[in-house]
């Protein structure tokens, strides 16, 4: 036992290797350009016998799989088999956030851990005092809200304390961060902005409802949604409206966004495409049933799940549907994408990979 977690292997505690070659991916979906039109196709599916909850991560090649019994399973990208397993004192309670060999992770909401999981091996902890707030990670820095809620920023990488500031709204649960600041979203629809460097407050902009989906960061431009449907963009460096649209239907799962256009999936089963510039729709299709998690961007096609056991690819420009892969289970978690590669964790303790390929 080692930092508040138990390790479970067939071998003594010691590095992974990672013999497949690795993955450009490090804690989040990495969306791929292609000169010529790619097709998703399934390569394999592994059974996890176990449901994933909640949202895995991503990085270095491998895959980093929440299960229960307070268990971390790691494994490869390349095929879907195990590098190690974690498991930990209670449960992990918030989506993995990882940043290249390190990871955070919220174990019952009274610790926060940072997790070099290659080495398996803790690095630092800090209380969390009852949060399920999901941390983030830049530049070498970890920020996450506490139950006292104070917005606390630490160095990733010793455990020394930067900054922290008292927050103004209650029961924070989700954060956004790029260059130009760290936000958080309360569930009262606060949004506040800090200056990275010193915890400066640098604007605060009220929603007018909670936010439950995980805000998107594109450039210097933030997209959140409302659970009432209401979708917004506004400016990361002054907080400033650029517009805001009524879906008129609950979006739980988050956003994904690019110059293309903004992808929000809906409780009513409606998968909606807004146009970057001026927020109004371009178009919408119905899934067989409710969309609960985001969709994600890859190459040119957007992908989500529904709970109608689907996966759905679908054409970021014509809203065509290229593929719709029926599972045995709902499917809840986000995609995660890597290089051309589409991972998806359903409900059925299966785990999907697709690939983009080459069409005509």
């Amino acid at each position: 036992m080692a930092g508040g977690l138990f390790l479970l292997s067939c071998n003594p505690p010691g590095p992974i290797i990672i013999r497949e070659k690795a993955d450009p991916c490090s804690g989040g979906s990495v969306n791929i350009e292609s000169e010529n039109r790619l097709v998703p196709a399934l390569i394999w599916k592994k059974n996890l016998r176990d449901s994933v909850d909640p949202d895995p991560g991503i990085a270095l090649g491998a895959l980093l799989m929440p299960l229960p019994e307070n268990k971390l399973r790691i494994v490869s990208t390349n095929n879907g088999s195990r590098y190690a397993e974690i498991r930990f004192r209670e449960p992990i309670i918030s989506p993995i956030v990882t940043a290249e060999s390190l990871t955070v992770i919220n174990t019952g909401g009274r610790r926060l851990l940072i997790l070099n999981w290659v080495k398996r091996d803790v690095l630092w902890e800090a209380p969390m005092e009852g949060s399920t707030a999901i941390a983030a990670v830049y530049a070498n820095k970890v920020f996450w809200v506490d139950g006292l809620n104070y917005m606390r920023c630490f160095d990733i990488n010793d455990g020394n304390r930067i900054w922290d500031r008292k927050l103004d709204g209650i029961d924070f649960t989700v954060t956004a961060v790029c260059s130009l600041g760290i936000a958080v979203f309360a569930d009262d629809g606060l949004i506040e902005c800090f200056d990275l460097e010193k915890g400066d407050r640098i604007w605060s902009f009220d929603a007018g409802a909670r936010i439950k989906g995980t805000p998107a960061i594109f450039e210097d431009q933030l997209v959140f949604c409302t659970i009432d449907g209401m979708v917004a963009r506004i400016r990361m460096n002054d907080g400033e409206l650029v517009w805001m649209k009524d879906l008129r239907s609950p979006v739980f799962g988050g956003l994904a966004f690019d110059d293309s256009g903004v992808y929000a999936g809906t409780i009513d089963r409606f998968m909606i495409k807004l146009d970057y510039d001026s927020g109004d729709i371009e178009w919408k299709i119905k899934a067989g049933g409710p969309i609960k998690t985001g969709p994600a961007l890859a190459d040119r096609m957007v992908v989500f799940a529904g709970l109608d056991h689907n996966i759905y690819f679908v054409d970021k420009s014509s809203g065509e549907i290229s593929l719709a892969y029926e599972t045995e289970g709902m499917i809840t978690k986000r995609p995660l994408i890597c290089g051309n590669r589409v991972f998806v964790a359903g409900e059925d303790n299966y785990l999907y990979c697709f690939e983009m390929q080459g069409g005509e």
